[in-house]
C-alpha cells in the first residue's frame, strides 16, 4: 500500500506482520526499526519506544507514529522500510513501500 499526504501532516501507520500463509507473526519481545529514505539517504528513523509501538503482539500489529514535525520540511517520493527481528534472532524487512509527500501551502 503506497500512501501520500502533505508536509506538516501527522500519521499513525498500523502495520500487520504475517508469514507466508498470511498468519500473524508473534511480535512479543521483537525489535522493530523503521526508516524513511530518499535516494539511500535516511530522512527519518524510528525504533521501539521512539515512534514505534507494538499494538498487539499476538496479532502481529505495530504502529509507526509520524508527527507533523517529522514531515514539515519534506517534499517528494520516499521509500519506507521496516525491519522486524523476533525472538530467536530471525530478521526480515516486512515493509517496503513508497510515501509521497506533497508540499503544503498552508
Amino acid at each position: 500500500m503506497d500512501i501520500s499526504f502533505y508536509s506538516g501532516d501527522s500519521r499513525d501507520l498500523i502495520i500487520s506482520v504475517v508469514d507466508e500463509n498470511d498468519k500473524p507473526i508473534d511480535l512479543t519481545d521483537a525489535s522493530i526499526e523503521w526508516v524513511l529514505a530518499e535516494n539511500d539517504l535516511i530522512k527519518l528513523k524510528k525504533n521501539i519506544g521512539e515512534g514505534v509501538t507494538i499494538v498487539n503482539a499476538q496479532e502481529g500489529l505495530f504502529k509507526i507514529e509520524i508527527s507533523s514535525d517529522d514531515t514539515g520540511s519534506l517534499k517528494g517520493d520516499y521509500k519506507q522500510l521496516a525491519r522486524v527481528t523476533i525472538s530467536g534472532g530471525k530478521s526480515s524487512i516486512v515493509l517496503d513501500e513508497t510515501i509521497k509527500i506533497e508540499k503544503s501551502l498552508i
